[in-house]
């Protein structure tokens, strides 16, 4: 998986340098909750990310991520469609991306003092000015942590490009 991840982030800067000598919008920040960086380390260890990448930030605590939307209390989950939306656009608005990546899911793995439905579920949110889309991701919720995150990071990046084709 993570040789799939590798690839999934080659591709992506690719595509963003195509659109950068193009002169077309290029420039990304990620914000991430349960993959714990695996984006931004996948992308940022490729020569010449630097050109495409401006910000990437981990807000894996509920009262961080309160604090980063300016918000006192959550009327979501913190795996919805809701949040990852929320936190797209607050990160392109902090960083001043061309557009902006959020990632918020549940890793697990499932245990006997935490039950969950949504080990195993995470969504994605990209805003590009102000069209905001998102994409529910589900997998097998046995998977390891390790495998969720890895699982999550590649269609992030994977589903990051071919949003960027269709819709910017």
């Amino acid at each position: 998986m993570e040789e799939q991840l590798a690839k999934a982030a080659v591709s992506l800067k690719r595509y963003l340098a195509q659109r950068a000598k193009n002169g077309l919008a290029h420039r990304f920040s990620v914000l991430e909750t349960s993959t714990g960086g695996q984006i931004a380390q996948a992308f940022t260890s490729l020569t010449g990310s630097s050109e495409h990448f401006l910000d990437g930030r981990i807000i894996y605590d509920q009262e961080a991520q309160k604090q980063f939307l300016a918000v006192k209390e959550f009327e979501d989950s913190s795996v919805s469609q809701t949040r990852a939306q929320n936190l797209a656009l607050a990160m392109q608005s902090q960083s001043g991306a061309d557009w902006a990546l959020a990632e918020t899911g549940m890793a697990g793995p499932p245990s006997i003092d935490r039950l969950s439905r949504k080990n195993g579920q995470c969504y994605l949110g990209l805003v590009k000015s102000t069209d905001v889309r998102y994409k529910f991701l589900e997998f097998n919720p046995f998977l390891t942590r390790k495998e969720h995150q890895l699982m999550f990071a590649i269609e992030a990046l994977a589903w990051v490009e071919k949003e960027l084709q269709i819709k910017c």
